[in-house]
């Protein structure tokens, strides 16, 4: 065999290992995220809404840290949202005199993807309420925002819906069209309203089954 048949066979199998070896340390090699930036947890769980509460995040005791802290443990809880943000916000409470009201936003950039709300009985302090607002958080069965109200009503037979002008989720959030389950009563849909303002009182859910899914509370 010539010499340079030898030398072609050595660089051939020279670049047969480097595209398989791992990258040397050095210039090359992946380099890990600055800081200041979070990156997810890989192995964190996905969030769902069940009877239990949203994800790992539960029948959440707010009460038992400040505020910062409380951030701390929404953002933990709920790592498996890629580039989220949690703030102690304010909100303005609709009603005869309208109020402020301190709650936990849940971000990506400016949009509100979960709200954390202080729930009070009269006992003191009881779990958090959690509105989720986007369509990454579903149900344990499957029910997300933007989906139809039709495919609610075929995963719970007995939804019963209601209207009120007035109504409120959590006694914080404007929720005028609002359909439960006595199945899963601590799960609430909160329904756009149809065009035409319907009667204060039972919405047949079978007879709009075009209606969007606008959020999903979870309320204890």
């Amino acid at each position: 065999m010539s010499e340079r048949l030898l030398i072609v066979i050595a660089l051939a199998a020279c670049g047969h290992r480097s595209a398989s070896a791992p990258p040397a340390s050095g210039s090359g090699s992946a380099q890990p995220p600055p800081p200041h930036v979070a990156v997810a947890d890989a192995a964190a769980p996905a969030l769902a809404v069940s009877r239990q509460g949203l994800g790992p995040l539960g029948k959440f005791e707010w009460w038992k840290q400040d505020e910062d802290a409380t951030a701390k443990k929404i953002a933990t809880a709920l790592a498996a949202l890629p580039g989220i943000s949690v703030t102690f916000d304010v909100m303005d409470v609709p009603g005869d005199v309208e109020r402020e009201e301190g709650y936990w936003s849940v971000k990506r950039k400016d949009t509100e993807l979960v709200a954390v709300l202080r729930q009070e009985g009269d006992k003191g302090e009881t779990p958090a309420a959690v509105i989720v607002w986007t369509a990454e958080i579903p149900t344990d069965d499957g029910t997300r925002v933007d989906d139809k109200l039709g495919a609610v009503v075929a995963r719970h037979a007995d939804l019963a819906c209601t209207y009120d002008a007035d109504g409120m989720v959590a006694g914080l959030v404007a929720a005028p069209l609002q359909c439960h389950s006595a199945a899963a009563p601590e799960i609430i849909y909160l329904v756009k309203p149809p065009n035409k303002e319907p009667k204060t009182g039972a919405l047949d859910a079978k007879k709009h089954g075009d209606l969007e899914v606008a959020g999903i509370a979870h309320v204890p």
